[in-house]
């Protein structure tokens, strides 16, 4: 039984067509005409009234009613889909059905980043990653509308790694899901790795890269490097300085004049922060070294250009080197300029972890030691003081 848009509550079609012209362009960076939070996901919430659809069309329903009207707008329809999602997961294990469970626990997740006063973004996203890895078991394909889902779990799953670092009050599914490595390899198999992936702003090489340097840290917390460690770096450094980050196939129509540019530009920021964590937080440099200074200051750079940034992990890792009162400006007046243009409630959270390093920048007496320690302990002292798991998407 299909569900046309005309079916659906006059409330109902504006929250969807607010998410198909609004929503669905501000939470990519790639917004062409095979944007996939437009495409595929109205595609799947429309497809029928089976179960499955309906999670994903209250869950994008939730979405939309936060981001115009606030936290209680969308309780009606996340609690929908919720049940829904839930009541798919008990009764239902066919292949169709389990791809659109995977794409409505995605859509909880991103509306948990946003709305954080609500849904606990983590609780949906491992659920996500556990239907991943179900579905991409064995031999399946990696292309086209699974591509998108998959791609998005990956990126998800590369950044909370980072949060998950520093985190002491992990849960068991946490745990669980921060050391299943299957997604990685899946990805790193994959023909399209360098394209720019919308859904999280750079290529899935330089994803995959950054997950690679959050294993690099020691997960105890120590100050202990393995032996392999300045190997594994060099490689990695490689990998990053010779990585050329392109856009999807020939010919995209992107909606708005000018975009092109900044998807480039927000791939180069994603290159250019995963040198600096790699000098800063994995080989313990000080910033004061002239290949670091270089980096950073062509990170405040592209940031200018930008004027609004979409993605957090590298906005956070820049921010968190500046060091002038003019440097900070240009970060604080990104901050804004964000948040005015997303409504998304994890760019609050990191503008208050960045300004948290920042004071503790300025009240810290340097010493050799403390020069090469403090990048690793300022990001972890920031995110366990959290109330919350931050979300660095």
């Amino acid at each position: 039984m299909s569900t046309p848009w005309g079916v659906l509550e006059v409330g109902d079609q504006l929250l969807l067509s607010y998410y198909e012209t609004v929503l669905s362009r501000i939470i990519t960076t790639v917004d062409d005409d095979r944007n996939g939070f437009r495409h595929v996901l109205i595609k799947m919430a429309l497809s029928d009234a089976s179960v499955s659809s309906v999670a994903v069309l209250q869950a994008i329903l939730a979405f939309s009613a936060y981001h115009l009207s606030g936290s209680q707008a969308g309780i009606k329809h996340s609690f929908a889909a919720i049940s829904a999602l839930s009541s798919s997961m008990r009764f239902s294990t066919e292949l169709r059905d389990r791809y659109h469970q995977l794409a409505a626990s995605l859509v909880l997740t991103t509306y948990g980043v946003f709305n954080t006063s609500e849904l606990k973004w983590t609780m949906f996203f491992c659920g996500a990653k556990k239907i991943a890895r179900s579905i991409f078991a064995g031999s399946q394909n990696y292309d086209g509308e699974l591509a998108f889902l998959l791609d998005w779990v990956y990126g998800q799953d590369a950044l909370s790694k980072f949060s998950l670092l520093f985190w002491p009050q992990k849960d068991l599914a946490q745990r669980d899901c921060e050391k299943d490595p299957y997604l990685l390899s899946k990805v790193e198999d994959s023909p399209h790795r360098r394209l720019i992936v919308g859904s999280f702003g750079c290529s899935m090489e330089l994803m995959s890269i950054i997950s690679r340097l959050n294993e690099t840290i020691p997960s105890d917390g120590s100050m202990e490097f393995a032996p392999s460690h300045n190997e594994i770096l060099i490689q990695l450094e490689q990998r990053l300085r010779l990585l050329c980050q392109s856009l999807t196939t020939p010919g995209p129509t992107f909606s708005v004049p000018g975009n092109e540019s900044s998807v480039l530009d927000t791939a180069e920021l994603y290159r250019i922060a995963a040198l600096i964590f790699l000098e800063r937080a994995c080989r313990r440099r000080p910033r004061s070294a002239p290949e670091v200074e270089h980096l950073i200051e062509a990170g405040l750079s592209t940031l200018q250009r930008l004027q609004v940034c979409a993605v957090m992990w590298p906005l956070f890792i820049v921010a968190c080197e500046a060091e002038t009162d003019e440097q900070r400006t240009i970060v604080l007046a990104i901050f804004e300029a964000s948040k005015q243009f997303r409504k998304a409630g994890n760019i609050s959270s990191v503008q208050e972890l960045t300004e948290a390093v920042w004071k503790q920048d300025d009240l810290f007496t340097y010493s050799r030691i403390a020069a090469l320690t403090v990048p690793l302990l300022r990001y972890g002292s920031v995110i366990s003081a959290s109330s919350q798991l931050p979300n660095f998407t």
